[in-house]
């Protein structure tokens, strides 16, 4: 491949004649790893036993405790040990949180869960038949507070926690996969949009206390939301408060193609940067809601499109609103009362991009 490239930039070949080779000797390679793969598998099982497996690497919490997507068979929950540390010391640690996994006996595998309380789901009105992920067919889990998790509840699969859903979705990049991330068509607790792990811009209440949170679209039970997708840790971690509410007129909310911006730029020149640029997004309206002076489709940048703030009262938190105080973020509204993030009424200021 090298003297390929040699010959490329010598001028004695031209790339089209080393590109097809070099992609069809690359694919075959992929494709015989990939064949294969059960063979490093069973080399490393020799050396180290699987998580789960044993009680010298986890405690069992709970049998009987889910549904497996391998063998439809049932998983135990189970809790990682932390090295040799007797059960005194991992209660007196500062981080009171504790690795836990569901684990199939069966297949020999666990999957690691998310913080939080994990409880299995069964379908609505049918408390015996349980609630399986349309995906991996592994049971979902509702999380709860408690065990380092200190939020309102989601649902989670734990597959797909893990091996994240690239066709629905997932990132090709990272895990941590719930199921409000989702975009499975048939699921009704998949609330993720398309492009949903797409960066918006960057976040200016992380920005300011020194960290590098994202801002992504997301859809919940009420509307779609423009938030970010960080942590702040201070003693326990709480997610980032930044928030946008978006139009509930709006049926559906997407990044914009080419096409669909009419060949137009996909990044707000009046409010990207250099290092920060600002995508716009695609609104696309219910039938009978398209509010009056819009398009059947509105392409526009929710930091500075007058009509979404004028119109539908889109507003957008200001730095100096906030206060960053021990536990997280809080909204200091106009009227100066406090509230927190998820429920900040009112109209804010504009962030001073413009």
């Amino acid at each position: 491949m090298e003297a390929l490239c040699n010959d490329v930039a010598n001028g004695r070949k031209r790339k089209e004649q080393i590109m097809e080779p070099m992609i069809t000797k690359m694919a075959e390679c992929f494709s015989k790893v990939n064949d294969e793969s059960h063979k490093l598998h069973t080399a490393v099982s020799r050396h180290f036993t699987k998580i789960g497996c044993n009680e010298a690497n986890s405690i069992l919490i709970r049998g009987n405790f889910s549904v497996c997507g391998k063998c439809s068979g049932r998983t135990s929950l189970k809790e990682l040990r932390r090295g040799n540390a007797t059960n005194n010391q991992r209660r007196n640690r500062q981080d009171a949180s504790k690795t836990q996994i569901v684990h199939c006996s069966t297949c020999s595998l666990g999957l690691r869960l998310p913080k939080g309380n994990p409880s299995p789901m069964s379908k609505e009105n049918q408390p015996n038949q349980p609630l399986l992920c349309p995906i991996c067919n592994y049971q979902v889990l509702q999380i709860k507070q408690g065990n380092g998790y200190t939020g309102n509840g989601y649902h989670v699969c734990p597959h797909c926690f893990t091996n994240t859903p690239k066709d629905h979705g997932g990132s090709t990049t990272s895990g941590d996969f719930r199921c409000f991330n989702c975009t499975h068509p048939t699921c009704s607790l998949a609330s993720g949009t398309s492009g949903g792990n797409v960066q918006i811009m960057s976040c200016p209440f992380c920005e300011r206390g020194g960290t590098n949170g994202k801002i992504t679209l997301r859809k919940n039970s009420r509307a779609h939301v423009l938030s970010c997708s960080n942590y702040i840790t201070n003693g326990s971690r709480e997610r980032c408060q930044f928030t946008i509410w978006l139009p509930k007129e709006a049926s559906k909310i997407s990044l914009p193609d080419d096409e669909e911006n009419g060949g137009g730029s996909l990044v707000c020149n009046r409010c990207s940067t250099p290092t920060n640029p600002v995508r716009k997004l695609v609104f696309q309206w219910k039938p009978g809601s398209v509010p009056p002076d819009f398009d059947r489709h509105h392409v526009a940048c929710v930091l500075c499109d007058s009509l979404l703030k004028n119109e539908l009262n889109v507003s957008i938190p200001s730095l100096n609103l906030v206060q960053i105080q021990g536990r997280g973020t809080q909204w200091r509204g106009e009227d100066g009362g406090s509230r927190n993030g998820s429920n900040a009424g009112g109209r804010y200021r504009s962030m001073g991009r413009r």
